[in-house]
Formats: structure tokens, C-alpha cells, sequence
């Protein structure tokens, strides 16, 4: 068995920019930093289907998405742009059925009916 240790393990793109950094801290807690707009982290079932994804979008918004073996978002929680936590549920076919909109004046829950 191959054994690599580092401490800590960076990852750089071409031109030498740190990417992710895998460390331990002081107190030996793990971390993991992605260093970008558009990073992210999944986890994967047994066909290597993304089922959790963990995700600084381009617009630096962050999202947690559940996704089904199809590859459709059925549960995300994120921040909108201005900074508002939305939660949102979708149906088996993708189709948005519900949204939790918080710290808007007023806070809305809104259900969405089928066609």
C-alpha cells in the first residue's frame, strides 16, 4: 500500500497559485480549504453519481445540494446575493415545488402547485 504524508498538502494550478490546502491546526483538527470562486466538494455513490455537493458558486454564493441518482438538485440550501438563507425542494422530475425564503420582510414560505 502507497503511503503519502505531508504537512500540510497544497494543491497549486499551473501557474503556482495555491487551489486547496489539507491541513491540521493546532489542536489536530482537520481542514479543508478550496481557495476559489467555483470550488466545491462531492460525494459520490457507488455509480460515481455527485449525490452531496458542497459549493462556492462563481458569484462566491455558497449552496449545499442534494442530488438524486438522475443528476436533478431535489434539496438546496444556500445564500442569495444579498445574503438571505434560502431552502428549496424540488420534485423527482426537477421541477421547484417549494421554497423558504428567511429574513425578507415578511419571511415566506411559498409552495409551489403542479400544473
Amino acid at each position: 500500500m502507497l503511503e503519502l504524508r505531508a504537512q500540510p498538502f497544497v494543491v497549486v494550478d499551473s501557474d503556482g497559485s495555491e487551489k486547496a490546502r489539507l491541513s491540521c491546526d493546532e489542536a489536530s483538527a482537520v481542514r479543508l480549504v478550496l481557495g476559489s470562486a467555483g470550488s466545491g466538494i462531492a460525494l459520490v455513490d457507488t455509480k460515481k453519481r455527485d449525490r452531496l455537493r458542497l459549493e462556492l458558486r462563481q458569484d462566491s454564493s455558497p449552496i449545499v445540494a442534494l442530488v438524486d441518482e438522475n443528476g436533478l438538485l431535489r434539496c438546496g440550501l444556500t445564500l442569495l446575493s444579498d445574503g438571505a438563507p434560502a431552502l428549496v425542494v424540488a420534485t423527482p422530475e426537477g421541477e421547484l415545488q417549494m421554497k423558504l425564503l428567511v429574513d425578507r420582510k415578511p419571511t415566506r414560505l411559498v409552495l409551489v402547485e403542479p400544473d
